[in-house]
């Protein structure tokens, strides 16, 4: 009753059904007596006993079997140096092959509870964690994915798929991604992904991972680092990652790699997707096209365009293997499509029409956070036709004041013009305080370097400071309402600091904008003005503004065409001036609420839409 005996360790009582290819096998037998003169053979089985195959070398009464990939038996024939041929076989024991996809290192890390990984993204999967991580610090959602419990993601081998990582509040949060193309239960050099950048405080790391054209079919392991202080490594999937840091947690999923299908005959029904429905000048659109089967390959994208007027559509660029097409910015209402052609068969298939509107450039410009009480402007005189004067002259809320609804806070410019007699009055609080302004010239929904004018600097503390400021309006100034805006802040800025906020991405101390900034609403005339500011704020009058429908103006020339123009410098409502000059401005059904320009022949002025 000779029995076969595996166990985990050597001479130990532990016994193990079950082994990965790195898996040492200790065999030994039971009931042996302890008389000497025995010859040992061992024997391995694949195919559950039925045939046995001596395993050379193996012929002491114990051995150590190692790299077993499938299900194997094991036995043992004992002999007798004196008695011939005959052999007694001791029952076998069968050890079954534990998946690949169990048999990796168990990761080492000490996190704290800052250090944690909160959300793990990829595809279908969708990981929600708690915000304080605890020893071991490491989990394995394996089990909850093959129970049903946790989704499984499939990704396609030759795509390039993106692992989303959030971690926790810890100021500094370095991530990575392993995934085990090779099925050897290993995280290989080949296999590691990072950005290798600081996610910062409750960040989130999007790391691109590039799926092997030669990656193994099936189910594989993915292990995710995230929340270390330094930069991660590709050889640091099951270590520390660093002498001075090993904080964090790590995270193991099953991702399935699924092998691409070529297209053939013609390509299914294809639907065209924008990323926006309306967009400004300069903003990027994603174009998207949906229909052939995920991960299907053999086929090409040519995109398309037209402007909303126009009849024939024309190829934007070259045709790509890839559904997703940018398009950097469009200056007018435009539409897209997209003809998606099979290469085996060089059968076509078009897309939907996806139509993106144009956004008016005056609803376009950046928004602006700032902050700080010492440090802001008291005063905006501009010169013009009517002119105006602000003298608010304290912070705005957000540092951020908006006048560009206000029909005391506007006045025509005309192009070609220098005025001299522009100023601005701030609160200087530190040395090296500057300020400028921008005028949106080409109404573009930015403000750009070439539309800066430099206010003045100081270095005064505590102080009032008022700057008189020349101003060019440039020949080529598009006609029409335009937007201004006034900034000064503790330090220098330059040109291209029109849009720096505090809301911009990754601002912690130090790059705070401490003061103001005010967005004013002017109007830039074709011509010079034939009437100076002040006879145009004596003769024209509006009554009441704001109105809600109907507005009386007063002032003008006897039987003038009196004009009411919106924010893109579209004429609204014409009527004529009666022999008083007097005209009853009524705005028609529907019009949009906010400001409008109203031009009585040379002369202008405002009306607000409430």
């Amino acid at each position: 009753n000779l029995a076969t005996a595996a166990t985990t360790t050597s001479g130990g009582t532990t016994a193990l059904t079950t082994a990965c290819s790195s898996t040492s096998i200790y065999l030994s037998l039971s009931g042996l007596s302890t008389q000497t003169g025995y010859t040992f053979q061992w024997q391995s089985s694949l195919n559950g006993g039925t045939t046995w195959t001596n395993i050379a070398g193996a012929t002491s009464a114990t051995y150590t079997a190692t790299g077993q990939t499938a299900a194997t038996s094991y036995r043992a024939q004992i002999g007798c140096l004196n008695a011939g041929t005959t052999l007694t076989t001791s029952t076998p024991v069968q050890i079954a092959q534990n998946p690949f996809y169990n048999c990796y290192c168990t990761p080492v890390t000490s996190g704290l509870g800052s250090d944690g990984i909160t959300n793990v993204t990829l595809g279908t999967l969708t990981s929600t964690s708690s915000t304080t991580n605890t020893s071991p610090y490491y989990t394995d959602y394996s089990a909850a994915q093959t129970a049903g419990t946790l989704a499984t993601p499939s990704v396609f081998s030759g795509s390039t798929v993106s692992v989303s990582v959030t971690m926790g509040s810890d100021t500094r949060q370095y991530s990575g991604v392993w995934i085990d193309f090779d099925h050897s239960s290993t995280f290989d050099t080949g296999e590691f992904f990072t950005l290798g950048t600081d996610a910062g405080a409750n960040g989130t790391s999007v790391i691109p991972v590039a799926i092997p054209a030669t990656a193994l079919a099936g189910l594989t392991k993915m292990r995710v680092r995230g929340g270390d202080d330094v930069v991660l490594l590709n050889t640091q999937s099951c270590t520390a990652s660093s002498s001075a840091s090993n904080y964090g947690e790590v995270e193991d999923y099953l991702v399935t790699i699924v092998a691409p299908v070529a297209c053939t005959g013609t390509p299914p029904a294809i639907t065209a997707t924008a990323s926006a429905t309306t967009a400004c000048a300069g903003a990027g659109i994603t174009l998207t096209a949906a229909g052939p089967a995920a991960g299907t390959t053999g086929l090409s994208y040519q995109w398309q365009s037209k402007l909303a007027t126009a009849t024939t559509f024309a190829n934007l660029g070259t045709a790509q293997t890839t559904a997703t097409y940018t398009v950097a910015s469009q200056t007018a209402a435009t539409d897209y499509r997209v003809i998606v052609t099979c290469t085996a068969s060089a059968l076509s298939a078009t897309s939907n029409t996806v139509s993106v509107a144009q956004t008016p450039f005056a609803n376009c410009y950046c928004t602006i956070l700032s902050t700080g009480t010492n440090e802001y402007i008291k005063g905006v005189t501009l010169p013009g036709a009517p002119g105006f004067t602000n003298t608010t002259g304290v912070n705005s809320t957000n540092g951020y004041g908006d006048f560009t609804a206000n029909a005391a806070y506007t006045t025509t410019l005309a192009r070609g013009t220098t005025y001299n007699n522009l100023s601005v009055t701030v609160r200087s609080n530190s040395t090296g305080s500057q300020g400028g302004m921008w005028i949106d010239y080409d109404h573009s929904g930015t403000f750009d370097a070439s539309e800066y004018t430099l206010v003045g600097s100081s270095n005064l503390t505590a102080t009032d400071v008022t700057f008189p400021v020349t101003l060019v309006v440039p020949a080529t100034a598009l006609a029409g309402p335009t937007r201004m805006r006034v900034r000064w802040r503790n330090s220098a800025f330059t040109s291209a600091d029109a849009c720096v906020s505090n809301a911009a991405a990754g601002c912690t101390a130090g790059c705070a904008w401490f003061g103001e900034t005010e967005d004013y609403l002017v109007t830039v005339s074709a011509t010079p003005l034939a009437t100076s500011a002040a006879n145009a704020a004596a003769k024209l009058a509006l009554f009441p503004n704001p109105t809600q429908t109907t507005a009386t103006l007063t002032g003008a020339d006897a039987g003038t065409t009196v004009q009411v123009l919106d924010v893109l410098s579209r004429v609204v409502l014409s009527v004529k001036a009666d022999a008083s000059g007097k005209a009853t401005l009524q705005l028609p059904a529907g019009a949009a609420k906010g400001v409008y320009l109203v031009r009585a022949g040379q002369l202008t002025t405002r009306l607000v839409l409430e």
